[in-house]
């Protein structure tokens, strides 16, 4: 008798499941999938070392960069970057890290750091940087060489300068002597201005 009833209501509850009506779940949508972002720089190939400050080569390494990680987090891609950035560029990312805040201040920076190239109305190559133009002077070719004490040197008309602290591409170069007022401006190692003040043999 109780086996009966069990069945009985065991059957009333399979029948009420089946009459209720099912809960539609609707798929997620490929744009709700794309913005769910899981991915990293491993398999990144671009690399870029700062060695040869051109324009084009560095906007060919932004979008080899964003063409191979497009399903990365700006956070992840932040925390990525270092792998992709080598010898003088990630000398600079290392000091310029600390301030960035977002993907997009990193691609402006980035540009900031690899100054623009125009050719002018009379074909001469010249450098754009803090909206200023600079012609190279190729009659003044530097030599750099490294000191005594392991700092960067440059020589101009067999006269030695150093480099003033500059985290950018244009430098300004003193003269090694005491007191003399001579100076070199160069942007990315092309000399674009010398003072050629020498107070001394």
């Amino acid at each position: 008798m109780f086996a009966k009833a069990q069945a009985e209501l065991n059957r009333e509850l399979v029948q009420s499941l089946l009459a209720t009506s099912p809960v539609n779940v609707a798929p997620l949508s490929s744009s709700s999938l794309a913005t769910v972002k899981h991915g990293n720089f491993a398999r990144c190939t671009a690399r870029f070392n700062g060695a040869c400050r051109d324009s084009e080569n560095l906007e060919a390494f932004i979008d080899a960069m964003m063409y191979q990680c497009k399903c990365i987090s700006d956070e992840h891609a932040l925390r990525g970057l270092p792998m992709l950035i080598e010898g003088e560029a990630a000398v600079w990312y290392r000091g310029i890290k600390s301030s960035v805040t977002s993907w997009e201040d990193v691609l402006n920076k980035l540009r900031e750091y690899v100054p623009e190239f125009i050719v002018s109305k009379k074909g001469k190559r010249m450098l754009v940087l803090d909206n200023q133009r600079f012609y190279a002077t190729p009659k003044f070719v530097p030599e750099f060489i490294v000191s005594n004490k392991g700092k960067r040197m440059l020589v101009l008309n067999k006269q030695r300068f150093y480099a003033t602290p500059s985290k950018y591409s244009k430098v300004r170069w003193r003269c090694s002597h005491y007191g003399c007022r001579a100076t070199v401006m160069t942007v990315d190692d092309e000399v674009v201005n010398y003072n050629d003040k020498h107070n001394h043999k």
